[in-house]
């Protein structure tokens, strides 16, 4: 009798290298789902963190210039926006900018006038809701930041806790407010 030699793999070592290769791709695809989440947050900190930036050094001759009412159409024609974000000329987000995950920025006036502006972010995802309104957004000094408001809480930022159940109230929407010039600045 002869014995035969065998080649290849049998039907049950195919079917744990597949099992194996399974395992690892779901797991892949978590850890990229996770990078993807963390650089779109970094991507609306980021925009968010430029608007206010331009915003309040534009501040100043927003209020000399007598031609604009809208704080976010002025800061479209002196071009001192993130290049990222995309002016909304017409429809319910006219004189808004769109950004990554289609989050709004409203940039307007604040409560007092001129000397103080806003930037409302809407359409922001509720675990990046939640993250952004339990950050450290500066103080005064350091950026004008004065307080953030979502759902029914302000504050200067929020623990997790509050963030949670505001972002839900607040249909994630988040208003950050600044001091712009003329203020002690």
């Amino acid at each position: 009798m002869y014995k035969q030699q065998q080649f290849g793999r049998s039907m049950i070592e195919m079917l744990g290298v597949l099992a194996i290769i399974g395992v690892l791709s779901v797991g892949g695809f978590g850890i990229v789902a996770k990078a993807l989440n963390n650089q779109r947050y970094t991507q609306i900190m980021s925009n968010t963190a430029e608007l206010a930036a331009s915003a309040k050094k534009m501040s100043c001759q927003f209020l000399d210039d007598g031609g604009y009412s809208d704080y976010g159409l002025f800061l479209y024609k002196s071009n001192k926006y993130p290049n990222n974000l995309t002016y909304i000329t017409s429809g319910n987000n006219a004189g808004s900018y769109r950004g990554v995950l289609d989050v709004t920025y409203k940039v307007e006036t604040g409560s007092n006038g001129a000397s103080s502006f806003k930037i409302t972010l809407k359409g922001v995802p509720t675990d990046l809701c939640m993250r952004m309104a339990s950050d450290n957004w500066g103080t005064v000094r350091s950026t004008g930041f004065k307080e953030l408001t979502v759902g029914d809480k302000t504050a200067h930022h929020l623990d997790m806790s509050e963030a949670s159940s505001a972002c839900i109230i607040g249909d994630n929407t988040i208003t950050l407010s600044y001091i712009g010039c003329r203020q002690g600045m």
